[in-house]
């Protein structure tokens, strides 16, 4: 099929996609094809033909979903997100990727209310591991999972059994048979629920952080203030973009109820130090070692940089709100502590 296909002008590029022989084929005046042996019986069939929609920018020719089958004794597919990116530094070869992961969906009864879940699937054996993986759960019962980086919605696992809090109960998932097509949810104390919803509102429990001095502070040393927790690490470019534009915030700012705490995400502190002293970072700065569980487990950090804005009341005003970006940082809280001084 595919030597039918190709025009005298054509591009064909060659490689793999989640182990099955693919090719990309750039038309002449057209979007471009991609073929997948799905099956990965050897050949290409009429199926197994997709088209490329429009990609995010200049360098992605295409974006494609692919289903393939599931291995094992677990009947349907799975879908696959295929990326295709024009390399700069070669004009006659493409750049493949694909999303890392499947997902398993469905939708559970709890008290006559139809609940939609997901899990984190292993293609190969068509298993789920509750205690690692992503899982979503419509907490809101708008039909949907959330997936932005703030939603409580979204959650990923750690060598731990997640808790949602759906409504007035707090659910986590005790097992999964595909067999029967069986969740089996079940409830938990609201004293086990840790994550802190990060929606305006939601009430910060105090917590406690070591710098990079060994000193140990609380967020309720900074009571009365309005507080900026930066969710940052030494190789996150965006992260590091910022700093100057915090320094400067921090700077004009603090005398008038501003605190800025670093929540640092480096495995390796010297790299940490480097960047702090690089950046003349003369706010607190919280190390990883101190607030991994905090990061991890009840913010529930996934995105570099986060930033949460605190009111003087420990309430969450806003999660990486538009006016707290880039160049905008300073400006933006400059305003915001205006408006709480006038209320």
């Amino acid at each position: 099929m595919l030597n039918r296909e190709i025009g005298p002008f054509d591009k064909v590029f060659s490689g793999k996609i989640s182990g099955a022989t693919a090719f990309v084929v750039e038309h002449d005046g057209a979007r471009p094809t991609l073929y997948v042996d799905v099956n990965r019986d050897g050949r290409i069939t009429p199926n197994e033909k997709f088209n490329l929609g429009l990609g995010m920018d200049d360098q992605q020719a295409g974006v494609a979903v692919v289903e393939f089958p599931l291995s094992g004794r677990m009947p349907g597919e799975y879908p696959v997100r295929v990326y295709v990116y024009r390399a700069q530094e070669n004009s006659n070869s493409r750049i493949v990727g694909e999303s890392p992961y499947a997902l398993a969906r469905g939708t559970v009864n709890v008290n006559g209310r139809p609940i939609l879940v997901k899990y984190s699937l292993d293609t190969q054996n068509g298993k789920i591991d509750l205690r690692h993986g992503w899982q979503g759960m419509d907490v809101n019962g708008d039909g949907r999972i959330d997936t932005d980086v703030a939603s409580p919605e979204d959650l990923l696992a750690k060598d731990e059994s997640l808790i949602f809090h759906v409504g007035d109960e707090y659910l986590s998932t005790k097992s999964i048979d595909f067999a029967k097509h069986e969740v089996v949810l079940v409830s938990r104390s609201p004293s086990e629920y840790q994550t802190i919803t990060l929606t305006p509102g939601t009430v910060v429990r105090d917590f406690s952080f070591a710098d990079f001095n060994g000193h140990r502070h609380k967020l309720s040393d900074f009571a009365g203030k309005t507080v900026l927790l930066d969710f940052w690490a030494s190789w996150c470019s965006p992260c590091v973009a910022d700093m100057p534009h915090l320094r400067e915030a921090y700077s004009r700012l603090h005398d008038r109820g501003l605190a800025i705490i670093g929540m640092n995400g480096d495995d390796d502190a010297s790299k940490a130090l480097t960047m702090i002293a690089r950046e003349k970072l003369d706010y607190p700065q919280a190390t990883l070692e101190s607030t991994r569980e905090l990061q991890e487990k009840r913010f529930r950090i996934y995105a570099w940089p986060t930033y949460v804005l605190i009111g003087p009341d420990r309430k969450i005003l806003a999660v990486n709100p538009p006016d707290l970006q880039g160049e905008r940082i300073s400006s933006g809280l400059e305003h915001r502590l205006a408006y709480d001084l006038r209320n």
